[in-house]
């Protein structure tokens, strides 16, 4: 376990029977109202779920009678089941891993990258990756912070500029933009930090 890895799971033992948790997983499903422009995939992966499943459980119970493939990957669900914290949803699979290592021949109809990407080693240039995994049609819902200098830390130690994330999705394949919106204050207004929220469709 990486020293970022042990910050992170230090973060969720902290904030885990407070208030704050339930107003977390509350979020997720304010970010999913933003973000809008679903069309009931089929198969879904999310990075970085965190211990309590990301969005994948209000996915599932979007559709329950519609099979779908749900798959969340994070580095630290057995540490996160050791430590007590670790909410297993029926029909998601957890994939323990490093994004930046994941490799399958497998493509999803909705990938969801929610605050993740400044987490770890992680960051826009994993973004042609990331949309190469996803099937013609499919979508990618990308929640990302672009932090300033002064809000870096020792776990989110990489600025992301739109710069770099513009150059990130021209060396992508090609994909419509669906929804772009850009918030000074993040998307619940509670915290001084610029960032984007956008769908991108891939393109047939």
């Amino acid at each position: 376990m990486t020293r970022k890895d042990e910050m992170e799971l230090a973060y969720w033992k902290k904030i885990t029977g407070t208030n704050y948790a339930t107003y977390h997983e509350a979020r997720l499903g304010y970010y999913l109202w933003q973000f809008g422009n679903c069309n009931m995939p089929k198969s879904v992966l999310e990075i970085g779920t965190g211990p309590f499943g990301g969005v994948l459980p209000q996915v599932g119970a979007a559709a329950p009678y519609i099979p779908m493939r749900l798959l969340g990957i994070d580095p630290l669900y057995s540490a996160y089941e050791k430590a007590g914290l670790l909410k297993r949803w029926p029909g998601i699979e957890y994939l323990e891993g490093y994004f930046e290592d994941f490799q399958t021949d497998e493509r999803f109809d909705a990938i969801f990258a929610i605050d993740s990407l400044d987490h770890g080693e992680m960051g826009t240039h994993l973004l042609p990756k990331i949309i190469g995994l996803l099937n013609p049609g499919g979508r990618l819902y990308l929640h990302l912070h672009f932090r300033p200098k002064e809000l870096l830390n020792a776990i989110h130690d990489h600025s992301m500029t739109r710069e770099a994330y513009d150059a990130a999705i021209d060396a992508s394949a090609p994909v419509n933009v669906l929804m772009e919106q850009m918030f000074l204050k993040d998307v619940d207004d509670t915290w001084e930090c610029p960032t984007l929220m956008t769908v991108l469709e891939r393109k047939a």
